[in-house]
């Protein structure tokens, strides 16, 4: 059976940390996303000979980690990525 990971969006801890980093300025949010991302891209390339294994998520069941990184990294960023554009947009 493939190992369990992920939260849910209801997840306590997650909804705090939202919470308490939208008290920080928007250029300390950047900096963190940016090394962040380096640190997880690099992280995604060591992993690249076993992104066929699988995990088990709570509501999405069976995934790999290829699916884990385009689904819940990549899509995820992406949609934040249209939420600030939208934002912009509408303050213009």
């Amino acid at each position: 059976e493939p190992p369990a990971f992920g939260r849910l969006e209801a997840d306590e801890v997650r909804v705090q940390i939202i919470g308490r980093d939208r008290s920080f300025p928007a250029r300390e949010l950047l900096a963190r996303i940016q090394g962040e991302g380096a640190r997880v891209a690099s992280r995604l390339r060591a992993l690249e000979a076993e992104a066929g294994l699988l995990g088990r998520h709570s509501t999405r069941g069976d995934l790999s980690i290829a699916d884990i990184a385009e689904r819940l990294i990549v899509a995820h960023a992406e949609g934040h990525v249209t939420q600030l554009r939208e934002s912009v947009e509408g303050s213009r």
